[in-house]
């Protein structure tokens, strides 16, 4: 039940070939979706801070226009930002960012020295809290993608339910 770190593929496998980055991600997706439990891709660029024109291109359900406040074991912090997709059904999300270039290897997330993906989760967490919607989150992950390849790299996950992922268990 506990939340852990790791670096494993959805499949084990990485999309590689000449197909470029949108053929590699359709790939990809496909391979991660063959397996039914897997969570569906719900809301796209959720906001939460985000002032002016960008709060404006915000038309889902969950973006909100205040910086959300997060309480860190008494310390709390205003957060701004925007998440890339949530995979969600009735009861549990996965927060998933895109990377194209850089991305946060294992060693460094349980460093503490990279922390996006967990603050974004307590972020999406109390927004989806504060809408009366009930979900339960399940991690994060980092989708890699580069020009003929598409990966889950790392992630922030819930061992008991990496399924909803797309995530083999450790």
């Amino acid at each position: 039940e506990g939340i852990g770190v790791g670096g494993h593929g959805a499949t084990g496998d990485t999309v590689r070939g000449h197909l470029g980055m949108l053929g590699a991600f359709l790939e990809y997706e496909i391979r991660r979706y063959e397996n039914a439990a897997v969570l569906p891709p719900r809301y796209f660029e959720v906001g939460f801070g985000m002032s002016g024109r960008l709060a404006e291109e915000s038309q889902d359900d969950f973006s909100v226009v205040n910086p959300v406040t997060v309480d860190l074991g008494g310390v709390k912090i205003r957060v701004r930002g925007r998440a890339d997709r949530v995979d969600a059904d009735c009861s549990h999300f996965v927060l998933i960012d895109y990377k194209t270039g850089w991305r946060p290897g294992v060693t460094v997330q349980k460093e503490g020295w990279y922390v996006q993906l967990p603050l974004y989760l307590m972020v999406l967490n109390r927004v989806f809290a504060d809408s009366g919607a009930a979900l339960e989150p399940v991690g994060g992950i980092y989708y890699s993608l580069r020009p003929d390849v598409a990966k889950t790299d790392s992630h922030f996950m819930r061992e008991d339910l990496k399924a909803l992922a797309g995530l083999k268990k450790s």
